[in-house]
């Protein structure tokens, strides 16, 4: 009884031994995955060789942290070297009310944006910031760069040929000309598939991506309850004022105009006026 009594034990401590270890992978993979679903959609170059991506990530966070974030992203990009990154465009900006916003467009190279675009989500949730969207559009140019080579392919063929024929001798200069002519439409068309084709290339290879700061005071006192209704109360208490100056400034020319009035309407002159437009018909 003791013997059976101890296998059972020593099964049991397996058994909770092997579950642990099972639940473990099983919350690491979560936290992964919640970890992946925070930072945005990833989508790697080579699983689309042909499509042309935009990025474009919004961060909500402290207006003391905007700046500081996007130095931090306009450093990373400096830091890949021209190459690889470049910075199109910044923006900062201070809304009424002290609020702050601001946005960085860079260009980068097709094959590290999505880790840039990873890190720069890292460094936003150093600074207390939190992702409110992110977004990757594509455009499948296969189609158009299939077709400016097929383009670049029959007008090459074509100019070769009528080049050759221009050789010949016993060609008449009416003839001639007709075939320069078409020569020279031909190396126009053929120009310009090749540049479409260039720009299409050039639109994959390099990848727009933005990234857009707003800030809050809110967001810098952690989203607490009590704070909140307290900025609450003072924006709206601020509101009230407001109007109430509005108001003021508004009313007060108006009320000086009528106190100005009332006080000639009873001065000496005035009930003279007053008094001779509209005299008084003495009693019978």
């Amino acid at each position: 009884m003791y013997r059976v009594s101890q296998k059972l034990a020593l099964l049991s401590s397996s058994l909770l031994a092997l579950s642990s270890c099972s639940e473990k992978p099983a919350e690491e993979a979560a936290m992964d995955a919640k970890e992946a679903s925070y930072a945005g959609p990833q989508i790697s170059a080579t699983a689309a060789p042909n499509v042309a991506f935009v990025y474009d990530y919004a961060f909500s966070l402290p207006n003391s942290a905007v700046p500081v974030l996007q130095e931090q992203n306009a450093a990373a990009c400096e830091k890949l070297g021209p190459t690889k990154c470049q910075i199109t465009g910044m923006h900062y900006n201070l809304v009424r009310g002290g609020g702050v916003t601001g946005s960085l467009s860079v260009s980068l190279d097709r094959n590290f944006a999505r880790s840039f675009g990873k890190d720069g989500v890292a460094a936003a949730e150093k600074l207390g910031a939190k992702l409110t969207s992110a977004s990757i559009e594509g455009q499948d140019l296969a189609g158009q760069i299939a077709a400016s080579k097929r383009g670049s392919t029959a007008n090459a063929l074509q100019i070769a040929d009528i080049e050759s024929q221009l050789k010949e001798p016993t060609l008449g200069d009416r003839e001639r000309a007709e075939m320069r002519s078409q020569l020279e439409s031909l190396r126009s068309a053929l120009e310009e598939s090749r540049n479409t084709q260039a720009a299409s290339e050039t639109q994959i290879a390099l990848t727009p991506m933005t990234l857009r700061y707003y800030g809050s005071d809110e967001m810098s006192l952690s989203d607490n309850p009590i704070t909140s209704a307290g900025g609450a109360f003072l924006a709206s208490a601020t509101s009230i004022l407001t109007i109430l100056l509005f108001g003021l400034a508004y009313g007060l020319p108006w009320i000086a105009v009528a106190l100005l009035i009332i006080a000639l309407w009873r001065t000496t002159p005035a009930r003279k006026l007053r008094a001779f437009l509209m005299p008084t018909k003495p009693e019978s």
